[in-house]
């Protein structure tokens, strides 16, 4: 009786120690409903999740614990999940910009300055409203594109 309880027990503690390596590793990062805080914060969590694990693999890799091809591998998944993240952020911060009266009253303000700088003779860039040369094509603040052409 107690052979086949430890017989029992090895196996079940054999397949809890073995079943991460018969999983496809897949770096998954959902994502909550609705817009906020939480949100923001959640994506932000995930943004350094996504970088840090990249770093890990590639010091992994330097110290000679894994493959070329499971590196390759690895490095290309995360990245790809990494600038999902980075995209959906991106689309949280612009969305939540976007009706906020105060930005809206500061894209205002920026493009009165625009137009009565030219007329002053300055110039001003239309995105981050600092003043720049005239020769300039972009903006040595912010490094968005001045004129469009």
């Amino acid at each position: 009786m107690s052979i086949v309880l430890a017989i029992l027990m090895s196996g079940l503690i054999l397949g809890y120690v073995l079943y991460p390596l018969f999983m496809k590793n897949k770096l998954s990062i959902p994502i909550p409903l609705g817009n906020g805080d939480s949100s923001l914060r959640y994506l932000m969590e995930a943004k350094t999740e996504a970088l840090r694990a990249i770093k890990e693999i590639d010091f992994e890799y330097q110290l000679g614990k894994i493959s070329r091809e499971d590196y390759e591998e690895l490095k290309g998944e995360y990245q790809r999940k990494a600038v999902e993240v980075l995209k959906q952020l991106d689309a949280l911060q612009n969305s939540e910009n976007e009706d906020d009266p105060l930005e809206k009253e500061i894209k205002n303000y920026r493009q009165k300055l625009v137009k009565s700088g030219s007329q002053l003779g300055k110039m001003y860039c239309p995105h981050c409203g600092k003043e720049v040369k005239s020769s300039y094509h972009y903006c040595v603040h912010c490094g968005k594109q001045l004129h469009q052409n």
